[in-house]
């Protein structure tokens, strides 16, 4: 698999099976300013569906069933967190890509994300600049995660074809170059990349 392709902004080496409106980005955040700037910031490029709360955010999943490639969800809201929203989405739609952003360093909640097959985490407040290739990304392996799925379907995969496959392809895309890529974050957590960074800054790349 050519890693420069499938890193690259312009969605090279994926032809017609990459396109950005294709398939929608979820944004939760229980701060409507937020969702607002989100909108403004990101909607010309992708399709954007924003929700206030977790359990908004389950009925749009329901109601767009098979249609949302990548969920961003603010951790900390009232009522359900960010986390109950990543597990009820990966049980409706394991192949949604997951994104946990939080203001606070809450790295218990990082690490159950990350078990439960979290893509990255992004820190709060987001940086504008640093979303539409992160989106890319997340939309190019919610695509292609596709692609092994319908290959699955059509009987060219047995069962744990599949799943090496989906794994390497996920393992791929988590760049360790990538700061907030769950083996980045490891490293933060761990101690084993160096000092644990503030809330307002993105963990160190290892």
């Amino acid at each position: 698999m050519d890693r420069g392709n499938l890193d690259g902004d312009d969605g090279a080496g994926l032809g017609e099976l990459f396109k950005p409106k294709e398939r929608a980005v979820l944004y939760v955040d229980d701060e409507p300013l937020s969702l607002k700037n989100f909108v403004k910031a990101f909607g010309q490029e992708f399709w954007i569906l924003t929700a206030s709360n977790a359990r908004e955010a389950m009925a749009l999943l329901h109601e767009h069933a098979g249609a949302v490639g990548v969920l961003m969800t603010d951790q900390n809201m009232p009522g359900e967190k960010g986390l109950w929203l990543l597990q009820q989405a990966r049980d409706l739609d394991p192949l949604v890509v997951r994104i946990l952003a939080t203001a606070s360093c809450d790295w218990s909640a990082v690490l159950e994300a990350m078990k439960l097959g979290l893509f990255c985490f992004i820190p709060l407040p987001w940086e504008p600049e640093q979303i539409p290739h992160l989106l890319r990304r997340a939309l190019r392996l919610h695509a292609l995660q596709r692609q092994v799925m319908q290959g699955q379907s059509a009987g060219e995969l047995s069962s744990g074809d599949f799943v090496e496959r989906l794994n390497a392809l996920r393992a791929c895309f988590r760049d360790p170059e990538l700061p907030g890529t769950p083996l980045a974050l490891y490293k933060v957590i761990s101690g084993e990349g160096g000092k644990t960074p503030s809330p307002n800054r993105e963990p160190s790349p290892r």
